[in-house]
Formats: C-alpha cells, sequence, structure tokens
C-alpha cells in the first residue's frame, strides 16, 4: 500500500514536471536525478518494520521482504548479510559461513581458502582480517609476518622500500601504516601538516594495545569490541583463535557508546528528519520547513562480494519563513559528511537543524532574523553509505562505498575529489606532471599520471560521477521537480563541514593551475569577512590564505566548483576534533562531553555566517 502510495506520488510529481514544460519553463541542463518535495505520508516507508536494520524504502529497493528480517531463512538476519555484502553474503540467497569467521563458504571456495578453518594459512590471523586487509600485504593462503608490528607485512614492506623491523620508518611521527593507509610513501620524506589525511580513529584503549604489541606484548582481548567489524572479529578473538592484526587494529573506528545523543544510524537521523518536517510545516509548528529526497538512490557495494546494489537515498531540508517561495534573499548551502570517518559533521547538521527550528518556535530573536532573512539549504549527511560503513562496521573509511572496478580493494570514490573544476581527470599531463608529489598523493594521482583506485582520494576518472555529488550539483543547479520555476535562483554561500583541526577556510585554497584560477581581490575580502564572521562567536581559526600553504592541496573540491562554477561564496570547516582549542589527531570527539562544545560552537559559527552572506 505504501509503495503505491509512494508511485502515486512520483506520477503527480512528473505531470507536475509536464504541465511546466507545457507553460514554457526555460529547460535545465540535463541531470541525472531532481530533487522532489517528500510528502508526509511516505514516512512509513522509512520505517523498519522487521527491525532488521534496514529501513522499508531500502529492503523494496534490495527487493527483501520489508516484514522478514532474513528474507532468505538462512540464519542470518538481512540487515548483516546488507554489512557483510562484500564478503560473500546475499540476502536474498541463503548463505553458509561454516566457521563463522565472516566469510561465505562460497566466497572462500572462491578464494581457495579454508571454510572450515578460521586461520587456512596458520599464520595467528583471521582469514577475515587477511581479506580486509589484503591490500597491506596479508594472503589468506600464504602465511605472513609483521615483526614490527605496524600493520604492514614483512613482504610487503620490502616490496615498497619501508623497514620491516621499524614502525616508522623516516621518523615523521606517522606508522608506516598510517602513511601507506592514507596514500603517502612511508619511506619518502617526513610528512607534515596532513590533517584530515592522517589522523586517529581507534580509542586510547586501542592505542595502548597496538603499543603492547610493538613491545613484543600479547594484544589484550579487551579490545575486541572495538575492533572493525566486530559482530565476526570480536568472537574469534575474545576466544583466543586468532589474533588480530596491526592492520585491523588501526583501522578500528570507535563508536562511542557512551554518547547516545552522537554518532547514531543514518535510519535515526532520517526519521528525526520527517519529525521535525513534520512539526514544521504550519501545524502543529510554524511553517518553516520543507523536506525534498533525490530521485536517484546512492550506489552501495556489494552483494556476493561483487555486485553493487542500490544504497540509500538522500535528504535536503529547507528552511525559510516562506518554504514555499523563492524569496530574494541570500540563499545558503550547509553540507555536512563527504568523508564517512568525520563523524562529528552529522552530528553538527542535525542539531543546526533541531535547534534553530526549535528557537525559531520559541521565538528566539537571532533565529527568527536567520530564518526570516535568508533561504537555508541543509544537506545533512552527503555520504550516507561509508557513513554506515564507518559507524556500523567500526572501521576507519573515507570515501563513499560503490565499487569502480572488480579490482578495486579500498571501495569507493573520494567525494570531495569528484567536483568538476580542478578535477584530476581535466589537468592535462604537462599539468599534473607539474604537481609536486605531495600534491599527486593527497589526489588520488600516480606519478605516472594514472589514478590509482584504491587511494584514500580516488577522485574517479570522470567528475561527477557519484550520486551523491550529482546531488549537490543538483541544488546548486535548482534541479527540482516541483511545482516552482526555480526553488534556487542561486546559492550565494556555502559551508562544508569536514574535521579535524579547529579551522574556517574557502575556496581556491591550493597553488592555482590552469585551468584552477585564482579567487579575485574582491572575492577574497568577502570570503574573508565570512570566515570572520563564523570565527569569532565559535573561536575557530580563519586561516585566511594559509591553506595554500600550511596544509594540502585539494583538486576537484566542492568548494573550488561551488565558488569558480556557481559564484557561491563557498567555506569550509575543519572542525575541533576534542575540546575547543585542541585538535590532537582524532577525526571527531570520543566523548559526549567535547561532542557538545564542538556541536554548539559550530552553531553559533553558522548562524553568524549566514546573517552576514551577502545576497
Amino acid at each position: 500500500m505504501a509503495q503505491s502510495k509512494r508511485i502515486v506520488v512520483l506520477a503527480v510529481l512528473l505531470c507536475i514536471a509536464i504541465v511546466a514544460a507545457a507553460c514554457n519553463v526555460p529547460p535545465k541542463p540535463t541531470a541525472q536525478g531532481d530533487w522532489e518535495l517528500f510528502r508526509p505520508e511516505d514516512a512509513d516507508l522509512q520505517r523498519d518494520t522487521d527491525q532488521d536494520g534496514i529501513e522499508d524504502d531500502r529492503e523494496i529497493l534490495l527487493e527483501t521482504d520489508p516484514k522478514n528480517a532474513d528474507s532468505d531463512g538462512d540464519g542470518f538476519p538481512d540487515g548483516f548479510e546488507d554489512l557483510f555484502g562484500e564478503f560473500g553474503f546475499d540476502p536474498l540467497q541463503p548463505n553458509k559461513d561454516s566457521d563463522k569467521d565472516g566469510l561465505t563458504d562460497q566466497f572462500e571456495a572462491n578464494l581457495t581458502s579454508s571454510p572450515t578453518d578460521v586461520d587456512s594459512d596458520g599464520d595467528s590471523w583471521s582469514d577475515f582480517d587477511e581479506y580486509l586487509n589484503r591490500g597491506y600485504g596479508y594472503d589468506l593462503i600464504t602465511p605472513n609476518e609483521d615483526v614490527d608490528f605496524d600493520g604492514l607485512t614483512d613482504d610487503f614492506e620490502l616490496s615498497i622500500g619501508s623497514s620491516p623491523e621499524r614502525v616508522d620508518s623516516n621518523d615523521d611521527g606517522f606508522t608506516d601504516f598510517q602513511s601507506y593507509h592514507a596514500g603517502f610513501d612511508p619511506a619518502g620524506p617526513p610528512l607534515t601538516n596532513v590533517a584530515e589525511l592522517i589522523g586517529i580513529t581507534y580509542s586510547e584503549s586501542m592505542a595502548k594495545a597496538i603499543a603492547e604489541g610493538q613491545a613484543g606484548n600479547p594484544v589484550p582481548t579487551t579490545i575486541a569490541d572495538e575492533l572493525p567489524y566486530a559482530q565476526v572479529t570480536a568472537p574469534l578473538v575474545s576466544a583466543g583463535r586468532v589474533k588480530p592484526s596491526a592492520a585491523l587494529m588501526q583501522r578500528s573506528l570507535f563508536n562511542p557508546s557512551n554518547s547516545p545523543a552522537f554518532y547514531r544510524p543514518y535510519s535515526e537521523v532520517v526519521t528525526n528528519l520527517f519529525e521535525i518536517a513534520n512539526h514544521f510545516d504550519g501545524s502543529p509548528g510554524p511553517d518553516i520547513v520543507r523536506l525534498f529526497v533525490w530521485s536517484q538512490p546512492t550506489v552501495d557495494c556489494c552483494v556476493d562480494g561483487s555486485r553493487n546494489k542500490p544504497g540509500r537515498r538522500l535528504y535536503l531540508v529547507k528552511i525559510s519563513d516562506n518554504p514555499a517561495l523563492n524569496e530574494a534573499e541570500p540563499e545558503v548551502a550547509l553540507m555536512g559528511m563527504h568523508h564517512a570517518r568525520e563523524l562529528i559533521t552529522v552530528s553538527i547538521t542535525m542539531n543546526l537543524l533541531r535547534q534553530i527550528t526549535a528557537e525559531y518556535e520559541a521565538g528566539d530573536v537571532r533565529a527568527r532574523n536567520v530564518v526570516n532573512g535568508s533561504e537555508i539549504w541543509l544537506l545533512l549527511v552527503v555520504n550516507p553509505n561509508g557513513y554506515e560503513r564507518a559507524r556500523g562496521a567500526q572501521v576507519d573509511w573515507r570515501k563513499n562505498t560503490r565499487r569502480v572496478s572488480a579490482s578495486q580493494i579500498d571501495l569507493g570514490v573520494d567525494l570531495n575529489r569528484n567536483y568538476s573544476l580542478g578535477h584530476a581527470s581535466l589537468l592535462t599531463p604537462a599539468q599534473r606532471a607539474a604537481l609536486p608529489p605531495f600534491a599527486r598523493d593527497a589526489n588520488g594521482i600516480l606519478a605516472s599520471g594514472a589514478f590509482n583506485e584504491n587511494s584514500y582520494q580516488y577522485p574517479h576518472t570522470t567528475p561527477f560521477s557519484e550520486v551523491e555529488t550529482q546531488a549537490v550539483r543538483g541544488l546548486a543547479l535548482s534541479h527540482f521537480l516541483t511545482q516552482l520555476r526555480e526553488e534556487v535562483s542561486g546559492l550565494s554561500c556555502s559551508i562544508s563541514w569536514h574535521s579535524y583541526t579547529g579551522l574556517i577556510g574557502h575556496s581556491m585554497g591550493h597553488n592555482p593551475i590552469p585551468p584552477v584560477t585564482d579567487i579575485t581581490p574582491a572575492d577574497r575580502i568577502t570570503l574573508g569577512m565570512l570566515a570572520d564572521a563564523f570565527a569569532l562567536p565559535s573561536g575557530y581559526v580563519n586561516d585566511h590564505d594559509n591553506w595554500r600553504f600550511a596544509h594540502y592541496p585539494v583538486y576537484g573540491g566542492s568548494e573550488d566548483w561551488l565558488h569558480k562554477d556557481r559564484g557561491t561564496m563557498s567555506t569550509f570547516v575543519e572542525s575541533y576534533s576534542v575540546a575547543e582549542g585542541q585538535t590532537g589527531y582524532n577525526f571527531y570527539p570520543m566523548n559526549s562531553t567535547d561532542a557538545l562544545v564542538v556541536v554548539k560552537h559550530n552553531y553559533d559559527g553558522a548562524l553568524e555566517l549566514i546573517s552576514k552572506c551577502p545576497p
């Protein structure tokens, strides 16, 4: 019934589009999708009726049964098989995992490992651990060694030129694993100013456990529940059947169970969106919110270890005192979660939505002035599949989760390298050659000029190849399937949240390389003013133009495209990772006390920037 209702709504929207065309509405550029007005009556499709971890709307896309937690009756819930699809599971085909190591029997047969032995080659690391970390030298069939316990096997280190006996071959303060994991040569020149690319995602207790292993001592099993894909790795380690590799431990993403208000499942984020949209649609709350859904679902990996599958939907919120109109006011885009492990950015955008609507209803002067004087477009989570991979599997993840080729090991595309302005594919061979090695590495380009699809900064060979960046483009170009001729006249300003380091910067923060050109003096003044507006109430640092010298160059990012292609005064925020003024190397606060401080200060800064945004 709910599915039929959604089909009817889509049909109505299509009719509206046809009528609009007949009324001489100017044609839009070709797009892969549109933003559709989300109807409150469709919210029932987002429920998880069978409580298997997959909302009903997505179960329909996956063709699983929304009313049966185990659609194929194999004993594995659909949610488990969805999360472990990369390792051979399929929620529509019965699977067996005889040794309960997280790899299906058929998958192991294809790999020629043993489906009845969790450690086929007897080197003390589970088959699952070695398959997950095969990009760092691990092999399920051939025993491996990691003498220095740095996360890279000895043979692998010899092949790339780093030392099998030193955790940090070039003494730059980053382990060989951390450097290689982020796309840098662990035996190359010492790294500096690599915030956002190299950081800590694991807890203090995990850090101590890693240190024990590097000192030659047994790794305490008390950290088992913090391991990536703990559903299968934790029981094996807790029982002493295997030991966790240093790679598995360093890829752990600590999900603070003591912080219930933060880092919640994407389905809960979406449910909160519906509740807020329903309340602030004129009854019972003030009419200040409209909710939109992107017509194309994202793409996720995988089914039975090979095929991509439908991912999660993208949602956009408009906040305005007249949300059904396109007023002559500054239009501001706010975006969170381009990069999956930067968990705090979802908390920041979700809190902003909750707080500004609640304060508006309560009569707060500041909130009312901002909402009455601007149109705010809030894309809370740009990368929902990456977010769920990082949060749900407790694994360090940056990109989205679409497998771009059968040979790709580290799945996905870096969404903040996938925009067209300055995209690596648009640079000539001479321009690529002119990039310093650091710039190449930071944009997923090999020294040969080819793309490294396993890089954490892989931009894809084509800009706007991903549904997620197409949706951002659809916002900027006003691709809306509504009765209005144009929902967005042109984004005046934007903020894209990242982490970490506690600063605010702006577009074109790199050495200009044609066709990537510098910003004008007038725009520099405006961007500096906006950054100051955010920095003053938030306690963040306005990085001004030092970004080009003190940090790494980003080509193909959202800020550059929005500014140079669309004329938007675009900024980015690298949020604090712990308490105010403390950066460390954490991608996000690991306790609720620090997270509350970070969220509050970003709210204050955002409202001030929005209020200063020029028309």
